[in-house]
């Protein structure tokens, strides 16, 4: 991993101590990616030779000790070529366990950042840590436009950034091909035109959907309001505040969705008692035709090779609207207000940030990442979810939910799947969630 171009820079005066996006040396944040760099053969063209090109690079070398605690597990590769690219900063990455892993950050937090300079917070944490001053604000860093659009904004706190997203999610379905081709259907690319294939899979013997209201039953609510949260991608953010409501009359018209595809037997029966690895094992047995879940499933699809061709598809928004991909962040990389090595700290997260170096990243820990121009190609389906991290976004409904709206909102679907012996409808359910709302607000 050669960083040449990053040199034509440094001489033309720009030796503020930050990463390099590779090699040995270290550009400031109004540096490009190392792929649009100039050459060190241009710079010799200008009169600069590579004695003086290699004397500007170990002036501007970065040193220092930097600690990530993060729950991810060490990749070999990334430590090679972090330490190849940076031979001035001790990287150390100490992976904790999932369950002592919040602990084990807030307790060096409230020690000064001690033993612990880069770190992976807790979702709900990161707004939290960020107002309370204990990330470091990056906002303005060159770096940060490498991502692509709304990845950076989703990490936002009051107009500033103190973290980027290094993965992502959104919610996808899998559909077997093999079904929709012996019906003589093609992949849906309207809610509307996935709920006439519904039609005909049903009127054929095949079960639509498979479902996880054990496990997921908010991101199958997600399914059905996905039409509203692609029109007003705002609309999570208004129940906080109150200027929407889930009585309101989109939000009962996406809940009366599910009840009217439960009562059309699109929804596979005995969902109601399934986890997502018995929903998984239910897709790969072909008792439904569809499994709605998200990008982390990859793997398990991978894993199982079931017996069908099978195809993958974004949530779906209706005919008219614009078709948003539901996106949350995965890990996202915070630096410890207080660490006593910001500047390598720095560095770190400018190499992350280059394209070259987020591929690899991605390739070898096998998940989608927000660097603009990588591509997935770890599984040949990541190749057909690639497109949907380029789609606008809206939130990832089960990631931003307030703690009782979200309780509130996996009973209700449970509730309405079973409706049968509940006796709930969508305009009761709705009740009930903007009563769990109203509590969340005050709180």
């Amino acid at each position: 991993m050669k960083c040449k171009g990053l040199v034509s820079l440094l001489l033309a005066g720009v030796m503020v101590a930050s990463l390099a996006g590779c090699g040995t040396t270290v550009e400031d944040n109004t540096s490009t990616p190392k792929a649009a760099a100039p050459s060190d053969t241009k710079a010799e063209s200008e009169g600069t030779s590579q004695e003086e090109i290699e004397e500007a690079k170990a002036e501007v070398t970065v040193t220092g000790e930097v600690t990530m605690v993060t729950t991810g597990i060490e990749y070999e590769e990334i430590m090679n070529a972090i330490k190849e690219d940076l031979p001035g900063v001790e990287f150390t990455w100490e992976q904790q366990g999932s369950s002592t892993f919040e602990n084990a950050y807030k307790t060096r937090l409230a020690a000064g950042a001690e033993g612990m300079d880069i770190f992976t917070p807790a979702r709900a944490d990161y707004p939290v840590l960020a107002s309370a001053g204990q990330l470091l604000d990056i906002t303005g860093e060159t770096y940060l436009d490498n991502y692509t659009d709304g990845v950076i904004s989703s990490a936002e706190i009051d107009g500033k950034v103190y973290g980027i997203p290094i993965t992502a999610n959104c919610y996808i379905v899998w559909y077997n091909k093999d079904a929709f081709e012996q019906c003589g259907l093609t992949q849906p690319t309207t809610f509307d035109e996935l709920e006439a294939d519904c039609a005909v899979l049903k009127e054929n013997g095949i079960v639509p959907l498979v479902a996880y209201p054990k496990s997921g039953a908010e991101q199958l609510a997600a399914f059905f309001f996905h039409d509203l949260l692609s029109k007003n991608p705002q609309w999570l953010d208004q129940l906080k505040t109150g200027e929407a409501k889930w009585t309101d009359e989109e939000a009962v018209a996406a809940l009366a969705k599910l009840e009217e595809w439960v009562d059309n037997g699109y929804i596979l029966d005995g969902s109601l008692s399934l986890d997502d690895t018995q929903a998984y094992q239910a897709f790969y047995q072909g008792q439904a035709a569809m499994l709605h879940n998200g990008t982390w499933s990859i793997d398990k699809i991978a894993e199982a090779e079931p017996e069908f061709s099978y195809g993958v598809f974004p949530y779906l928004a209706k005919e008219g609207t614009t078709n948003r991909a539901q996106y949350c962040p995965g890990n996202i990389w915070t630096i410890a207000a207080e660490s006593s090595d910001v500047e390598a700290a720095k560095a770190v997260f400018n190499w992350i940030s280059q394209p070259e170096n987020a591929q690899l990243y991605c390739r070898t820990a096998k998940q989608f990442g927000t660097v603009k121009g990588i591509s997935f190609d770890f599984h040949e389906a990541a190749e057909d979810i690639t497109p949907f991290y380029e789609m606008d976004k809206t939130k990832m409904m089960h990631a931003y939910l307030t703690p009782y709206a979200k309780s509130e909102l996996a009973t209700q679907v449970q509730r309405l799947i079973a409706k049968d012996e509940t006796q709930t409808t969508a305009e009761k359910a709705a009740l009930a969630l903007q009563i769990a709302q109203d509590n969340d607000n005050k709180n």
